[in-house]
């Protein structure tokens, strides 16, 4: 269980091969204050291509270390199939700081009950093996709003672009769309809405990663919650679709700006224009 300078390291090293410039967007809010007034959060990012969330953890981490956040303790959820082979597991124990797959129970005894302070989550999943690396693509489950509202959490909306260059974006034919069934079911689904496939290229050096952060209170308050497990889901898609509709302007927003950071190639975070 390491802080986030003890991860400083690292994240300085993944930040010297992978990206030359940080652009902070002017529309992001004040992070230190986000971090001082909120002693836990459930960062909630866009995951762009596959690749892109090293993107998206370098610049998150980046920001905490220079915003007063050195001193909290993240941990991140992720595929359950990388804990089950043996060597994948022993690395995406270190990078997410958990051992295993975990349950919504566990994640919220986590957040409820540790020394965990941040919770980061990815709500596309999988759904990055499509589309184009930029539009956010369809969430694989509304529950890390429940995790926000059972934990008294509010969501940290990490957003970043810049990243659509490591995929390259296949589309598929409507003749070819029949070998979707190999797939799991919501995968062959997705590919059928979106007849396009986001295939990972080895990441070069970014020019400009772009981020912001937006602090965000579900309008959903947990009280509100029912006890009925199929209304509750209602609820839940029902908020998630109005976070998904924030992430994907604010994305669209970042991708129209040319403002570059104005000291990036020492790799600080500056507000842009």
């Amino acid at each position: 269980m390491r802080t986030i300078e003890e991860l400083a390291l690292a994240n300085e090293l993944m930040k010297w091969a992978y990206v030359k410039k940080l652009t902070l967007h002017p529309d992001s809010e004040d992070l230190s204050a986000i971090l001082e007034q909120h002693p836990k959060l459930v960062v909630t990012m866009n995951h762009g291509p596959a690749l892109g969330a090293l993107a998206a953890a370098i610049a998150l981490m980046h920001a905490y270390l220079r915003n007063g956040g050195e001193e909290r303790v993240p941990f991140a959820l992720t595929w359950r199939g990388y804990y089950q082979a043996p060597v994948l597991k022993q690395f995406f124990t270190m990078l997410t700081q958990v051992d295993r797959a975990l349950s919504f129970n566990d994640v919220l005894r986590l957040m409820r009950a540790s020394r965990y302070t941040d919770c980061l989550i990815m709500p596309e999943g999988e759904n990055c093996s499509f589309g184009d690396g930029l539009n956010v693509q369809p969430f694989l489950s509304p529950r890390f709003i429940e995790l926000s509202l059972r934990s008294r959490a509010p969501l940290l909306l990490c957003l970043h672009q810049g990243a659509e260059s490591w995929a390259r974006s296949v589309r598929i034919p409507p003749w070819l769309l029949g070998v979707g069934r190999l797939l799991p079911r919501n995968m062959e689904q997705r590919l059928r809405d979106s007849r396009m496939l986001s295939i990972p290229r080895f990441p070069r050096k970014l020019s400009n990663l772009n981020v912001m952060f937006r602090l965000y209170h579900p309008r959903l308050l947990e009280r509100d919650l029912s006890d009925d497990a199929s209304i509750r889901t209602r609820q839940l898609w029902q908020e998630a679709w109005q976070i998904h509709a924030v992430m994907q302007s604010h994305i669209e927003k970042m991708a129209q700006a040319t403002a570059p950071s104005l000291h990036g190639n020492d790799y600080e975070l500056h507000s842009g224009g």
